[in-house]
């Protein structure tokens, strides 16, 4: 089955950029037992409530170049492809993100467009209200899971990453490896980029 470059960021994109549209992004009943970094888990279980996950309230006002921050050629070295080039992304209160093109010539690079965003506590949007979008979209191959050793709590599916450590919330979209529960790429560079941040 082909997946085309920028597959995976629709859904976040359609719900997140709008968080007040949360509530109309449906749930799945799709759940899946614990993940540590560089694993993946297609196992199923009954669905369970998560936790109120709100970002700290000590989250720095300044704006946050998510480019700068995190350049293409760092991106190329945790997800594993040939990123060339960066761009920001218009960013709303407290949401900041940027866009990342290939260059590369592998299916993964030509499937694949990585977005990063950060959200500080100036944002609404909640590690609790992304996993709501993350669980719309994951699918039998990639479940939404717990992920450990990436930030205080962190879940992951078919379409990426989602970390919170401190008052930050990394979100890695748009890896193709995620459509099959690989999330080694998509973890690490949420990773990464919390590491970027000082956490």
């Amino acid at each position: 089955m082909t997946h085309h470059r920028g597959r995976h960021s629709r859904a976040i994109a359609a719900c997140v950029l709008g968080i007040t549209m949360l509530s109309g992004c449906s749930t799945s009943s799709v759940a899946a037992t614990p993940t540590h970094l560089g694993q993946t888990s297609a196992s199923t279980a009954a669905p369970t409530a998560a936790p109120a996950a709100a970002p700290a309230s000590n989250a720095p006002a300044q704006a946050i170049d998510v480019c700068t921050l995190f350049p293409a050629a760092t991106a190329s070295q945790s997800t594993g492809l040939d990123l060339s080039s960066s761009t920001v992304i218009n960013a709303s209160a407290g949401m900041y993100a940027c866009s990342y093109a290939s260059t590369g010539s592998t299916s993964a690079d030509i499937e694949s467009e990585l977005n990063i965003t950060v959200y500080t506590s100036a944002s609404p949007v909640t590690l609790d209200a992304l996993k709501t979008v993350l669980d719309a979209a994951a699918s039998q191959a990639a479940p939404t899971v717990p992920i450990t050793g990436v930030g205080e709590k962190a879940y992951a599916s078919d379409d990426g990453t989602i970390a919170q450590s401190g008052s930050y919330i990394v979100q890695v979209a748009g890896l193709v490896f995620d459509i099959t529960g690989d999330h080694t790429a998509s973890g690490a560079t949420a990773k990464a980029v919390l590491a970027a941040l000082g956490q």
